[in-house]
């Protein structure tokens, strides 16, 4: 991690795991994630996106800063699962992400776009 945090000059703040990922996860603890499709916007380094992928979920990881994915890369690869990643910001989400998508998640998404949740989620 502090190999690749010293080659990436990272733009927000995805690089570190924040409390609320912690938080966020021992909420999905007690959730049934196999075979559940999942994207996880503002997926920063990636501990849910993971934390889902190892519960058998098909997992989207999404952040507007490229340079967090060569972490989500390393921790999937310790843990040896596999995330799809897509860069963008939470108000580039579309359509064609939300298809045939089971849950979105995001332990540290502000509300700036609130109604894609909505429409997500209806």
């Amino acid at each position: 991690m502090r190999s690749l945090k010293g080659q990436n000059a990272h733009h927000y703040q995805g690089h570190r795991p924040w409390n609320a990922s912690w938080l966020f996860i021992s909420c999905l603890e007690t959730m049934q994630l196999d075979r559940c499709r999942i994207i996880d916007v503002g997926c920063g380094c990636g501990l849910a996106s993971i934390y889902c992928a190892r519960k058998g979920a098909r997992v989207t990881a999404v952040d507007i800063d490229l340079l967090v994915f060569p972490f989500v890369e390393m921790l999937s690869d310790l843990n040896q699962v596999e995330v799809n990643p897509v860069t963008a910001g939470f108000a580039q989400v579309g359509e064609e992400l939300l298809t045939d998508v089971d849950l979105l998640i995001g332990a540290m998404v502000f509300t700036m776009a609130s109604h894609l949740v909505i429409r997500a989620m209806s």
